[in-house]
């Protein structure tokens, strides 16, 4: 097992943390909603390798080996990434709900709302559930503020979707001992699980 090489190349994660999926949208405030981004089908042969998602805890020291691919994975969360317009509106409606003199200051946002302007647009948010389920996950939820996809799967899934392997880890924390599955390896998102 080589784990600099995995972390060079890691897509997806020990914990499963946060996916850039090319998402989001124009800036909050117009009309229009967030433009859809995906506008092709998502494609297996085409990755995108993001950097800094391996967690800390996933060495070649803690590893206990390779999960099977039938075992079950669940609760893996998709951060869905707002665009750098979506950000910058984003930044801009936070300083003034902070700012005592503006008329938005303390008009927060439902969660609903939040997803309206600053969440990817729903064909988005529709195409990635679909490729989920195209790979064998199950279950798949949007939060109301359309910026996270709750799904289950298999580490066979995980391998298949994500190319990384899932591990288990043993992790020491003040003198106890716990081992849960990681994931290792190269692929596609940051994901959390």
């Amino acid at each position: 097992m080589n784990f600099p090489r995995r972390n060079r190349s890691c897509a997806a994660v020990v914990a499963l943390a946060s996916a850039s999926l090319w998402f989001g949208g124009i800036a909050a405030g117009q009309a229009a909603g967030p433009q859809a981004r995906i506008v092709a089908a998502v494609r297996n042969d085409q990755l995108v390798t993001l950097h800094g998602n391996v967690h800390p805890m996933a060495r070649p020291a803690n590893d206990r080996g390779l999960l099977p691919d039938q075992r079950p994975v669940t609760k893996m969360r998709m951060l869905l990434q707002r665009s750098a317009a979506q950000e910058a509106a984003l930044q801009r409606l936070m300083a003034l709900q902070l700012d005592p003199g503006s008329p938005k200051f303390h008009a927060w946002l439902t969660p609903q709302e939040f997803g309206q302007q600053f969440g990817p647009a729903d064909s988005d948010v529709q195409a990635v559930k679909e490729w989920l389920s195209s790979q064998g996950f199950t279950d798949l939820k949007v939060n109301n503020g359309k910026t996270l996809i709750e799904f289950n799967g298999t580490a066979g899934a995980i391998r298949n979707a994500f190319h990384t392997e899932m591990h288990w880890l043993t992790v020491e924390y003040a003198g106890a001992e716990d081992t849960c599955g990681a994931g290792t390896g190269g692929g596609w998102g940051g994901w959390t699980a």
